[in-house]
């Protein structure tokens, strides 16, 4: 699954996930903080996303889109695109 990151004029690809596309509209990941007993809890919104296909015309994926600040970095299987490939 794709990876975005929401900005002021759409979204930007930032990145890939091994999660699937038949995950719920959220993803939530509990992280225990060592020696306090709390947990912080971090949730990950899966949107549908339009994007143009090569008939040009417009079709919609399943993608993970990050707040603006929001690390990607807790998600399973989390790789970075290599901007320039893209």
């Amino acid at each position: 699954m794709k990876v975005y990151v929401s900005l002021e004029d759409g979204l930007e690809l930032v990145g890939r996930t091994s999660l699937r596309e038949e995950m719920a509209d959220d993803y939530v990941v509990d992280l225990d903080i060592p020696g306090t007993g709390a947990a912080l809890r971090l949730t990950y919104a899966v949107h549908s996303v339009p994007w143009l296909t090569p008939q040009l015309t417009l079709g919609t994926e399943r993608a993970v889109v990050l707040s603006l600040g929001q690390t990607p970095d807790f998600l399973p299987g989390w790789q970075r695109v290599d901007p320039d490939a893209i």
